[in-house]
């Protein structure tokens, strides 16, 4: 899984998580923001196989975890936002 972020000269930035298999071939994605500043700088993978993505959602520092199918983790059904630097997981 990765994030990334992209613009159409038509519409809204867009960010989102990716699902692909080794050769690169889209399996899923989902669609996590439509605002310009956001980014993800930093994930890993959880002992349980869930993934965390960390980074900013306008201007302000956010986790998000999904499972293996692209959905956000059954305990955390939205991104969480925090205002400060400091992320708690």
């Amino acid at each position: 899984m990765f994030a990334a972020n992209w613009w159409y000269s038509t519409g809204l930035d867009t960010t989102g998580i990716y699902k692909t298999d080794t050769l690169g071939n889209v399996l899923n994605r989902k669609i996590v923001s439509t605002v310009e500043t956001c980014g993800f700088y930093s994930s890993f993978r959880t002992f349980n196989n869930r993934q965390v993505f960390s980074g900013e959602i306008s201007l302000k520092g956010t986790a998000i975890k999904l499972n293996s199918e692209l959905e956000f983790d059954s305990i955390y059904n939205l991104p969480r936002i925090y205002d400060s630097l400091a992320l708690m997981l």
